[in-house]
């Protein structure tokens, strides 16, 4: 955390949303933490943040370069995109520059321009405590839950040992399920052809 008590953010990345069409995800994370912040963004704002992640530049100036470009003309730094509210579902951020005077403004801002802007200009990204206590998730957490999805999830079949399928054969033949045994009958027998050394008292 800064002095200011604003917390400094870095982009991560952006991702597909697979739930909205033509929406992606920008994954913000703490500098100095692990909770992260996925701010749902449009396919534009998307394309202009992979650009800068991934240091490509366009033929044609895209307009968060075109705007980079007329602040230098005017001699206008970006000092900070501050994420600093999270309400109704939305992040609102705003821009804070400063003049050739020293003089500085703050605008409104969409959170997905303002990273893009200070991406370009290397301005630093901040946001609120309570922001982050509101929207973050510990990767570390993430992490552990996709492990114990993963666990829990059903293995299939032609997955699993040959060991494995005799015995849930041998449990399909007591309940009286034949189709079900005589498919993972056959599911042993291509397992044990295409690996001779697995077959441990099998059917020859």
């Amino acid at each position: 955390m800064s002095e200011t008590g604003k917390i400094a953010l870095k982009v991560v990345g952006v991702s597909y949303n697979q739930i909205s069409n033509d929406a992606y995800a920008l994954v913000l994370q703490e500098a100095d933490g692990p909770r992260r912040i996925p701010v749902v963004i449009g396919q534009a704002e998307a394309y202009s943040i992979f650009m800068s992640l991934q240091d490509i530049q366009p033929p044609r100036p895209i307009t968060h370069d075109l705007m980079v470009a007329l602040m230098r003309a005017h001699g206008i730094t970006l000092e900070e995109a501050f994420i600093n509210r999270f309400a109704d579902g939305m992040f609102m951020s705003e821009l804070v520059f400063a003049a050739p005077d020293g003089q500085k403004t703050r605008i409104d801002s969409r959170t997905s321009d303002a990273v893009a802007l200070a991406m370009r200009t290397g301005a630093p990204i901040y946001t609120t405590p309570q922001v982050i206590d509101a929207t973050g998730c510990d990767i570390s957490t993430l992490i552990d839950q996709a492990e114990k999805e993963e666990r829990r999830r059903p293995r299939k079949l032609k997955d699993r040992t040959v060991e494995e399928l005799q015995a849930i054969m041998e449990r399909a033949v007591k309940k009286e399920r034949y189709e079900q045994a005589a498919r993972i009958q056959k599911l042993i027998r291509q397992k044990t052809a295409q690996n001779p050394d697995d077959n441990h008292g099998n059917e020859e």
